[in-house]
């Protein structure tokens, strides 16, 4: 079983805020170097526009599947004529 401890590790290994080893059979992480992480409110903003851009392209692909399933149920319906 994974451990929160060794998911949380390997999230801040992929992330690059550190580099360590995850020993999942004896629950330990050997940190060799870690990195201070700032977020300033320059990322913040950034991360507001990523996150307002990925809000319209999720709303941009539910309205295209609800026209392809009006499309599909009206077809479906003609088909049943």
């Amino acid at each position: 079983m994974v451990t929160r401890t060794a998911l949380n590790a390997h999230t801040v290994i992929r992330s690059g805020l550190a580099e360590a080893k995850v020993d999942q059979l004896n629950e330990r992480v050997e940190v060799s170097r870690a990195t201070h992480a700032e977020f300033t409110k320059g990322k913040w903003e950034e991360l507001a526009g990523r996150l307002a851009a990925w809000q319209q392209n999720i709303g941009e692909v539910q309205r295209t599947l609800d026209q392809v399933k009006l499309s599909v149920q009206r077809q479906t319906t003609a088909a049943g004529r």
